[in-house]
């Protein structure tokens, strides 16, 4: 459903060119696992720069009925690989993490390390989270990073904030960005593929230089391959200028991404609109 947003792809597109059917390939899979890379750059970002609003990220488990009980089983919370633990709380009081080497120690009422209604801790095994004392109310905040977002039909952005959506996005656009730069890399020697000295006979395959060397020293066509000298140089021409054209988009990703992520910390960067960006980006 639109929220008022543009499709993701659609947002994307302006600074990366065509997602769909890119010389006849789909990028809308790898878009959708970019985007995924780029809320966890997000979610680094602002861990290192502003902690105390990562809770904007985050999904609240509660392990009595009063909350989303996903993930718990008794006062034992199953952490997702998906997920990343901010904190557990227990009755209003924070639980300190400990080794699960003390495991003993914190069930033990002899114990220095006895946990307490007001001093509740968690240990972990694995992937799962005890608390103790194993009683009352205990609530997982985490930050779910959604692996089921489709660049081609989602408008937004799960578990991410609006206002941040811009620097996934533009982290997605730089990496498709490069993406097609290095496929175009690998196209331009494809098209100019020539012969080492033991040529006989180019393969049927073959549509670079091996085809024209045929057509002259077998064939001796050099009508032929001058026709098909033309085609190859106006092909790589035209992903030179493609490539050209790639490396202009990637210097002004760069450079928004770069301004995104001063934003971010508070601080404008010298003539920065980022209205700019925003009508840009379709938002």
């Amino acid at each position: 459903m639109s929220t008022g947003y543009a499709i993701l792809k659609n947002r994307l597109e302006p600074y990366t060119g065509d997602i769909d059917s890119w010389h006849g390939i789909d990028l809308n899979t790898i878009g959708d696992k970019l985007i995924v890379d780029g809320v966890k750059y997000l979610v680094g970002l602002v861990e290192a720069q502003q902690p105390e609003i990562l809770h904007t990220f985050s999904t609240r488990y509660t392990s009595d009925s009063s909350g989303d009980t996903s993930g718990w089983t008794d006062w034992v919370y199953d952490l997702e690989i998906t997920e990343k633990l901010l904190s557990v709380i227990r009755a209003d009081y924070e639980c300190m993490e400990l080794p699960i080497t003390f495991e003993r120690q914190v069930q033990d009422s002899t114990s220095i390390y006895y946990a307490t209604v007001k001093s509740p801790v968690y240990v972990r095994k694995g992937q799962k989270l005890y608390v103790y004392p194993a009683s009352g109310i205990v609530s997982v905040d985490a930050i779910v990073f959604d692996t089921a977002i489709d660049i081609s039909s989602d408008y937004d952005i799960a578990n991410c904030p609006k206002e941040f959506y811009q620097i996934p996005l533009l982290y997605t656009a730089k990496f498709l960005t490069l993406y097609k730069m290095t496929l175009l890399q690998d196209k331009l020697p494809e098209l100019s593929d020539s012969s080492d000295g033991t040529f006989s006979t180019a393969s049927a395959s073959s549509q670079g230089f091996e085809r024209i060397r045929d057509y002259i020293e077998n064939e001796e066509d050099t009508e032929l391959a001058q026709a098909k000298l033309q085609a190859i140089t106006g092909e790589n021409q035209a992903l030179n200028q493609e490539y050209q054209w790639l490396q202009g988009q990637l210097q002004v990703i760069m450079q928004e991404l770069e301004s995104q992520a001063q934003l971010l910390i508070g601080i404008e960067p010298k003539g920065f609109s980022p209205g700019a960006i925003q009508e840009r980006s379709g938002g």
